[in-house]
């Protein structure tokens, strides 16, 4: 056992401050933390579980190694877990072919802020998102303002959308809600696409 697994409990320590302590450490030790963090994810004490994937998030992209886990991790069965997981992934911003596709289906998900924690970890992929644009489009629509502001303000950050994408919008335009409509006009205006579709 390594001395990373002896401080594992403390991620969620009752005690802020050894909590955070443990926390520094983790981040500190950098690649070397990573073996543990990741194995934390299935800890029995869902509240380490949680601390390790947001731990791991912040940890940016010297994280990758562990994306699989964290898209297991977004299926678990605790709300916070899945959110912390997809906020992880957000920060790592690696391996998009995996984690964008994981992020889309978080968009779906029944609670509130693991929508919020996904929506915002897409953001933070830029242009490599490019493939979640129907399902960004469709979170203009959400019930919650958090997931329809980021899901909005990122989709103003694509200038130009390939003409694959954009066949898949066509059928938006119909939306029963005046958000998607809305939103997706202006949207389509500012690109150089916008030619593409008409109002």
């Amino acid at each position: 056992m390594n001395h990373f697994s002896e401080h594992i409990e403390n991620l969620d320590n009752a005690d802020e401050k050894k909590s955070r302590l443990t926390k520094k450490l983790f981040l500190t030790q950098g690649a070397k933390a990573i073996p543990s963090l990741e194995a934390a994810l299935n800890h029995p004490n869902i509240g380490v579980a949680e601390e390790a994937a947001r731990t791991l998030g912040m940890l940016g992209k010297d994280a990758a190694c562990v994306i699989p886990a964290l898209i297991t991790a977004i299926e678990s069965d605790y709300p916070n877990l899945r959110a912390f997981a997809a906020g992880a992934l957000g920060r790592i911003a690696q391996q998009p072919e995996l984690s964008i596709a994981t992020l889309t289906t978080s968009l779906k998900d029944p609670v509130v802020h693991v929508r919020q924690h996904a929506v915002a970890a897409l953001s933070l992929f830029g242009s490599e998102a490019i493939e979640a644009v129907p399902d960004l489009v469709d979170a203009l629509a959400d019930g919650d303002d958090v997931v329809r502001d980021f899901a909005s303000s990122t989709l103003r950050e694509f200038e130009t959308v390939p003409d694959a994408v954009l066949s898949q919008l066509s059928n938006k335009f119909d939306s029963p809600d005046i958000n998607i409509q809305r939103h997706i006009h202006r949207w389509l205006a500012a690109t150089s696409k916008s030619e593409n579709f008409t109002e």
